[in-house]
């Protein structure tokens, strides 16, 4: 029973890491992808209200931006083989299967539309668009048929199971969108703009995984140490693997203000500033309690099951310049922009969430009142990242007269890894990825058929210092935790991490899109 109360605070974190740190990837836009996730200084479409407001002050008229992206993730997770020790002093191995997802193909649209009503110093825009993400993943659960080594059904010292990645994430799905309106001010004597956008955010994830509900567990006084008061957790029991799931979602305000600056015709500098945002979010917690942990004597029940969490969302400051080569008569021939990202993930160090609920039991075990679900806090020690990117775009193709025909663009990227070795998880992978992109538009008169493909890829990741650790709620004793045994024993259940293995990711980006201007 003591499972399921901490089997729900523990899906409740691993909610907060799948959508704070949102599978993000380079970029909204069909444009920006196919130009390696470039658009600070380039912009010249109603999407500058994502990349940089400012840069609304170039559409002349009325602008549409539409596109939806494709994403595919793909992971791949070896656990690393556990080997310990059992309480008879034989040496026990258990290895694991590869684990891979199962990719959600969910299409992400995105909308954006402007207007200078016949000015030449202010614009306005307004925008719905998701975070750059993946919508969900899936991965297998733990059969309950998985074999204990050394164990009368399997007398074998070695055992192969599948499921490794069970105890980190099991299925995750995110929906949510920003709504932004924009505005940007043009001074015409320096060609210097300023802008700014308003932005809400909703959004929900359900998120499932697994906690460990044995206890199989090694607590003589030889292995207990500072570090692990109550000795140290043996192996798990695959039959005894409880499946939680999270539905959550609220609502968060952010902002978004930008300069740019085109001293020539053929240079642009292009700063941007998202304000770091908390998304607060409201919601339920299920448990699928297994049948190795119902009784006919005992039976849980719990008074309440909603809970809240805070979702941090990072600052981010983009810096861009862009060069833009001319004809004689003024018509594009084509550009290279560089720009800079800075993300602040820093300020996420810890998840925690807060609880409102009882445990209850039919024969008292948790006392008279049951007992009140602790909050949590659970360790990500994110780093700050920053991101390096080219773009590159031809429009030498088209018509000088018309504008029709085709535009090429390509791109490469480079983006640092927020999260440490250590707290490296399935729930978000964000290691150092190198990206190339291609994409390209065929324009009509005033219309434009957009199209871009991203392909980022992170080198292997091998963690052998893994820190995440497979939770086993069962307490070492059923007194309050002032009782002199908890005291011996440690008050808290043994536990050994589950993430050390090689860890290999990809994305493909595909991104269509139409652009329309007059």
């Amino acid at each position: 029973m003591r499972s399921a109360i901490l089997a729900v605070l523990l899906v409740l974190v691993a909610a907060d890491t799948a959508y704070a740190s949102g599978f993000t990837f380079p970029e909204t836009g069909t444009r920006a992808i196919g130009r390696g996730g470039t658009g600070t200084a380039s912009t010249r479409d109603a999407g500058a209200t994502y990349f940089n407001p400012a840069a609304l002050t170039r559409i002349n008229g009325f602008n549409l931006s539409f596109s939806g992206t494709l994403p595919v993730y793909r992971m791949r997770f070896q656990r690393a083989p556990y080997a310990y020790t059992d309480n008879t002093g034989t040496d026990v191995t258990v290895t694991y299967d590869e684990v891979t997802n199962e990719p959600v193909l969910f299409p992400v649209p995105n909308l954006f539309l402007a207007h200078n009503f016949g000015s030449d110093v202010w614009s306005l825009g307004i925008g719905l668009y998701p975070p750059s993400s993946t919508k969900g993943r899936r991965y297998e659960r733990p059969s309950l048929e998985n074999p204990v080594p050394n164990s009368p059904d399997n007398p074998d010292v070695t055992a192969s199971r599948n499921g490794g990645g069970g105890y980190m994430i099991l299925e995750t799905d995110l929906l949510g969108a920003y709504g932004a309106v924009s505005a940007a001010l043009h001074l015409r004597d320096i060609n210097l703009s300023f802008g700014a956008s308003a932005q809400l955010l909703y959004a929900r994830a359900t998120v499932s995984l697994g906690v460990e509900g044995s206890g199989i567990y090694e607590a003589s006084a030889a292995v207990r140490s500072d570090d692990n008061p109550g000795g140290y957790f043996v192996d798990e029991a695959p039959g005894l693997f409880i499946p939680t799931t999270l539905e959550t979602g609220g609502f968060a305000a952010a902002a978004i203000f930008g300069v740019l600056w085109e001293p020539t015709p053929n240079i642009a500098v292009g700063l941007s500033y998202r304000t770091a945002h908390t998304l607060r979010t409201r919601g339920s917690a299920a448990v699928e309690v297994p049948p190795g942990l119902q009784s006919d004597l005992i039976s849980l029940e719990i008074d309440g099951d909603r809970a809240g969490l805070d979702l941090k969302f990072p600052h981010i400051l983009r810096a861009a310049i862009d060069y833009r080569k001319l004809s004689e008569g003024g018509s594009p021939l084509w550009d290279i922009e560089f720009d800079f990202v800075y993300e602040m993930w820093s300020r996420l160090d810890t998840f925690h969430a807060d609880l409102d609920g009882r445990v209850r039991d039919e024969i008292g075990l948790l006392g008279p009142e049951g007992r009140q679900l602790p909050d949590i806090t659970l360790g990500r020690y994110y780093r700050n990242t920053w991101s390096a990117r080219i773009g590159f775009e031809v429009d030498a193709l088209r018509d000088r007269e018309s504008g029709t025909g085709l535009g090429l663009r390509s791109g490469i990227l480079y983006e640092s890894g927020a999260s440490p070795s250590e707290w490296t998880n399935l729930d978000f992978t964000s290691f150092d990825r190198f990206g190339a992109s291609i994409g390209a538009s065929y324009y009509i008169k005033n219309l434009s058929v957009d199209a871009g493909f991203l392909f980022i890829k992170s080198p292997e990741r091998v963690v052998t210092n893994g820190r995440y650790e497979v939770l086993n709620p069962l307490w070492i004793c059923n007194a309050e935790p002032d009782n002199e045994a908890c005291r011996n024993n440690g008050d808290t259940s043994p536990s050994h991490a589950t993430n050390n293995g090689s860890y290999n990711v990809h994305y493909l980006i595909f991104s269509l899109g139409l652009t329309y201007g007059f």
